[in-house]
């Protein structure tokens, strides 16, 4: 992969503006939004050359000089777009985050695009780096590689090369959204029906321990919307991890694995039944909450939503949200259908009502930014072993 030139020849522009930068503080959230008015702009369209600064001459003093330790090895943890977005509108910039400060100039002389654009980098912080190309993406599909020649201020390379691959003439990304139910272990005269919509317990951790050792990154359904309407980064390899019901076995079982893997679930919740038989009760829910998990809708009672009037229809969307977020303190704009069923009054209410996101039955993991309401998802099963499990992913 050659490196274009022009991001070789401009380092000096690049450096001066990071200058500018010596004295921010330290960002706590790597995954940062840009600012109106950047710190710096690297312009790769002229020659400038580097003014050496002038040598300090350091101060006696009486207190031994303290060494920083330096952080890890740095990475990039967040971008947009993603690898895999097939649909990415050709005037948004491309965005590469950081999990520490990063010396931008290393960071310059090592990216590679193919094909070659012409174009400027932006520095929006020392985690964050903006690459606007002239007239935007003009190419079907591009290849952007951050190789380990970048480094921090410590001159510590890039834990490992990053690669990005984008294309802007499709119509929908790549991003998985699994799809679990029950966790148990059934008997030999299980009918398909509990084998369908359960998965044992040993199962379901290898699973998450599979995803957490391949580097996935669990997401939330209001990040996947920040991507498509604001164009916020998100972390490589994205999935999305939704159960539904509210199963007792979201505490016993599914917590301890997620503290264990630092994946965090969706769990869409119908709360007419928590507390009762197999169903968690509001307190071990609020743990999951503390802990980190996103809650949904998934209606007040489970009914069929095509089947009720105009009021009834209200109360399962409107609300079960209310009932929900009163109880839990959270935020609740996902909602999942019973039965996968739904029809236009339902996708007219949840828009009108706020919700940002809905989550189908329908088989695959391609997403449509124009359709945040009519998401995929891949469920998992009882027979599915850790070969069939990887298959479904993409």
């Amino acid at each position: 992969m050659r490196i274009r030139t022009m991001f070789r020849t401009f380092l000096a522009v690049l450096l001066l503006g990071l200058l500018s930068l010596a004295a921010c503080a330290r960002e706590p959230n790597p995954v940062a939004t840009a600012p109106t008015d950047p710190p710096a702009t690297a312009t790769l369209a002229a020659t400038a050359t580097l003014t050496p600064l002038p040598t300090a001459t350091p101060l006696p003093s009486a207190t031994p000089t303290i060494t920083p330790t330096p952080p890890p090895p740095p990475r990039v943890v967040a971008s947009y777009p993603v690898s895999d977005d097939f649909a990415v509108d050709p005037a948004h910039p491309v965005r590469l985050v950081f999990d520490q400060e990063m010396d931008m100039a290393s960071v310059a002389a090592s990216l590679s695009i193919e094909p070659s654009v012409e174009g400027e980098l932006r520095v929006i912080s020392p985690r964050e780096l903006m690459i606007v190309p002239d007239g935007g993406w003009t190419a079907e599909a591009y290849q952007i590689i951050v190789s380990t020649d970048a480094t921090d201020p410590w001159g510590q390379p890039l834990r490992e090369p990053f690669t990005l691959t984008f294309e802007t003439t499709g119509s929908s990304m790549v991003l998985p959204i699994l799809m679990y139910h029950r966790l148990a272990e059934l008997d030999s005269g299980a009918s398909e029906a509990q084998r369908t919509w359960t998965v044992h317990p040993d199962d379901f951790a290898e699973q998450m321990r599979y995803l957490a050792r391949e580097g996935y990154h669990s997401i939330a359904p209001g990040d996947l919307y920040a991507y498509w309407t604001e164009q916020a980064p998100l972390p490589p390899r994205p999935i999305m991890i939704t159960m539904d019901d509210g199963y007792a076995d979201l505490h016993s079982v599914a917590l301890p694995v997620y503290q264990e893997t630092g994946l965090r679930p969706v769990l869409f919740i119908f709360p007419k039944v928590l507390g009762y038989g197999l169903y968690i009760d509001w307190d071990h829910l609020q743990e999951l909450v503390d802990q980190g998990c996103i809650i949904g809708s998934h209606s007040y009672d489970h009914d069929n939503l095509r089947q009720l009037d105009d009021d009834g229809l209200r109360y399962q969307i409107v609300d079960s949200r209310a009932i929900l977020e009163e109880r839990l303190g959270t935020t609740v704009d996902s909602f999942c259908y019973p039965y996968g069923s739904y029809d236009q009054r339902t996708l007219d209410l949840l828009e009108a009502e706020g919700y940002t996101t809905g989550f189908t039955l329908n088989p695959t993991y391609y997403q449509r930014a124009e359709s945040p309401l009519l998401l995929s998802r891949l469920r998992v099963d009882y027979g599915m072993s850790l070969d069939d499990f990887v298959e479904l992913l993409p």
